[in-house]
C-alpha cells in the first residue's frame, strides 16, 4: 500500500519537474504571488497506475470527476488570496514535516488555519483561500477534488 507522501512524490516525479518555474526562475502561474508547485491529475489519467490503489480511491471516496494533486507553497512565499475557478472544494492533506497555514473564508471571514502532517482540511474554493508560508520548508498537500460543491461534500464527511 502506498502512504499519501508517496503518491504526492508520484505526483511530482510524474509531472516531471518538481518547481513550475521559467528559466528566469519566475512562477508560470500568473496570478501567484508567490512561487506554487502544481503537479494536478483527473483521476482518470491516474487510475491505472499501481500506486492508486483501492483502498486510496475508497478512503477519499474518489470518483471519475476526481483531480488528484500534488500541490506545495514554497518556503518564505505567500500565496495571494484568490478563487479557483474549477474546483469548488477541496481537501488539502498535509504530507509535510511541517505545519502547514492556510487562509481561507469562513461564514465571511478570512483566518487563518494550521494543518498538523498528517491532518487534512477541507476548504471552499469559490471562496477567498491562499497561504503564507513564512517558514524555510515548502508546505507539501496532496490534494483531492472530486469537483462537488463545499457543503455536499462536508455533508458525505459527516
Amino acid at each position: 500500500m502506498y502512504t499519501e507522501p508517496q503518491i504526492f512524490a508520484n505526483l511530482v516525479a510524474l509531472q516531471g519537474h518538481e518547481k513550475n518555474h521559467n528559466q528566469d526562475g519566475k512562477n508560470q502561474f500568473p496570478g501567484y504571488e508567490g512561487h506554487v508547485i502544481h503537479a494536478i491529475f483527473p483521476y482518470t489519467k491516474l487510475k491505472h497506475l499501481d500506486w492508486i490503489t483501492d483502498d486510496f480511491v475508497g478512503r477519499y471516496a474518489i470518483t471519475e470527476d476526481t483531480i488528484i494533486g500534488a500541490e506545495s507553497v514554497v518556503a518564505n512565499t505567500y500565496l495571494k488570496p484568490h478563487v479557483d475557478r474549477i474546483r469548488r472544494s477541496n481537501l488539502l492533506i498535509n504530507v509535510g514535516n511541517n505545519v502547514a497555514y492556510v487562509e481561507h473564508t469562513i461564514d465571511g471571514v478570512m483566518v487563518e488555519v494550521t494543518i498538523q502532517p498528517g491532518e487534512s482540511l477541507l476548504i471552499n474554493t469559490k471562496l477567498l483561500h491562499g497561504s503564507n508560508n513564512k517558514t524555510d520548508e515548502d508546505f507539501k498537500l496532496l490534494t483531492i477534488n472530486t469537483r462537488q460543491a463545499y457543503q455536499r461534500r462536508l455533508d458525505e464527511q459527516v
